[in-house]
């Protein structure tokens, strides 16, 4: 005879109606919770740039904004929505990347290049990167939370009792 495991789960019976109600509620109350989740994480996503972000002038961090695309899908409803949370003016990619050097001011009259004019470069401060690290780590809690909170809900609703 081969070793097996024999598990049995026995509960108390419960009504079809009841289910199929019980599901729904459940299937309702798990979209309300990523809404909120999502909103929830997306101010935290704002506020984590921000302070990541390098500031000289302000406009750079008051750029971080949210952008929203929605694609509808068949029949016009939405079928899928994302939000994009970055700085908005022209010159970020330049200090998320950095910038190389300058050769300096070119003088067609002597044909060649002299100092005036030149720009070392500035360095790479990937700001975007450092926020998506720390994002990346607080969304893996928030989803372990939400889903424990989401299959405590469920089997109490399953169970009979009140959410």
């Amino acid at each position: 005879m081969k070793p097996s495991i024999r598990i049995s789960i026995t509960g108390r019976p419960v009504r079809i109606a009841n289910l199929a109600s019980n599901v729904k509620r459940a299937k309702f109350n798990a979209a309300k919770e990523m809404k909120t989740m999502a909103n929830g994480l997306q101010r935290f996503t704002i506020k984590t740039m921000k302070t990541q972000v390098p500031v000289n002038t302000g406009r750079l961090q008051r750029s971080i904004k949210t952008i929203v695309k929605t694609d509808t899908g068949y029949g016009g409803d939405v079928s899928k929505s994302t939000r994009e949370v970055g700085p908005t003016v022209r010159y970020s990619g330049y200090v998320t990347r950095g910038t190389g050097p300058s050769p300096g001011q070119f003088i067609p009259v002597l044909k060649k290049r002299i100092s005036r004019g030149f720009h070392p470069g500035t360095p790479a401060n990937d700001f975007v990167a450092r926020t998506r690290t720390i994002v990346e780590a607080d969304m893996t809690r928030r989803l372990k939370e939400a889903t424990r909170k989401a299959g405590k809900a469920f089997i109490r609703s399953y169970l009979g009792g009140k959410n």
